[in-house]
């Protein structure tokens, strides 16, 4: 059983909501679906695998937090259980949008459909995508721990809208790819007798094309900036490397001069040891011991 809330739209915009249970058989029987197709629908992955099925009846979509089924007479948006409600703006538009007679019904719901998936892509791109522009810019000028925390989050971002972005162009192109799909597309020529031939879907055609060239843009952008991350990542890299390897070469000075210096303490400490050699009264010993501790300490030094 599917527990979904359906707004259900008319050929004339109206809208009606209905809560319920519904079984997946019941489903398929009534709209000419599989049990497969409703899983796009239902899975806790739909959202991050978008879809638009054609069926000989219905077509199904799953574009983003966008589900729906469309028929030639009627159209069916799905909430499901835990998902947000859909914007008003986005529904009085879809209520507009039918209201119209302009092209065929399925058309219409279509293109509001993706209309309003490509603006919510939009308005996410706009939100990522410049302040990671402008955290690029504040690293060239300094590198700090936190701006480096906020790059690693800023490249986790860019790759997940990325994907996103992917998934909804692999979707459109799917669709776009096959010709039997275009066809299939006009719902109500079908009903009414009149199915399209095999190569008759300029205008569905059109439709894709427009909207899979909008969603290229967003994965160009994201694709440029990501690129720039992952450039600047390699740079701040190299520069970190480079301070870590003259640490290393600090560190290792030191530590020869602190046994350089340890072997002429241990020279001078032999001779100040309460023990009779024969040199305390030879002259010249003094400065002579002395240079060669100086002078041992600099070869281990070097």
């Amino acid at each position: 059983m599917l527990k979904l809330k359906a707004l259900i739209f008319d050929m004339n915009g109206n809208m009606k909501v209905q809560e319920g249970e519904w079984s997946k058989a019941d489903i398929c029987s009534m709209h000419g679906l599989q049990p497969r197709d409703l899983r796009r629908m239902d899975s806790s992955f739909s959202e991050h695998l978008p879809a638009i099925l054609v069926r000989e009846k219905a077509l199904l979509v799953n574009l983003l937090h966008v589900k729906a089924l469309i028929r030639a007479d009627m159209a069916i948006l799905v909430e499901l259980r835990g998902q947000d409600s859909y914007p008003p703006a986005f529904l009085e538009e879809m209520q507009r949008k039918i209201s119209k007679p302009d092209g065929p019904f399925e058309f219409r719901v279509l293109e509001t459909i993706l209309t309003h998936v490509m603006i919510t892509l939009r308005e996410e791109q706009a939100q990522l995508l410049p302040p990671v522009e402008k955290l690029l810019e504040d690293l060239d000028k300094a590198i700090t721990e936190d701006s480096l925390k906020e790059l690693l989050a800023a490249r986790r971002s860019l790759a997940t809208f990325g994907q996103k972005v992917d998934a909804l162009r692999v979707a459109l192109a799917n669709v776009l790819d096959q010709d039997e799909d275009l066809a299939a597309l006009y719902l109500t020529d079908k009903a009414a007798g009149r199915p399209h031939a095999i190569s008759d879907h300029m205008e569905a055609e059109l439709m894709f094309e427009h909207y899979l060239n909008i969603a290229d843009e967003s994965a160009s952008a994201v694709a440029t900036l990501s690129s720039n991350v992952a450039s600047t990542q390699a740079i701040i890299n190299i520069i970190l490397d480079s301070e870590r390897n003259r640490l290393i070469i600090y560190e290792l000075r030191a530590t020869l001069a602190t046994l350089g210096i340890s072997c002429g303490a241990m020279v001078a400490s032999l001779f100040g040891m309460n023990l009779q050699s024969g040199l305390e009264t030879t002259p010249g010993v003094f400065w002579a011991v002395a240079g060669g501790c100086a002078g041992l300490a600099a070869v281990v030094f070097l």
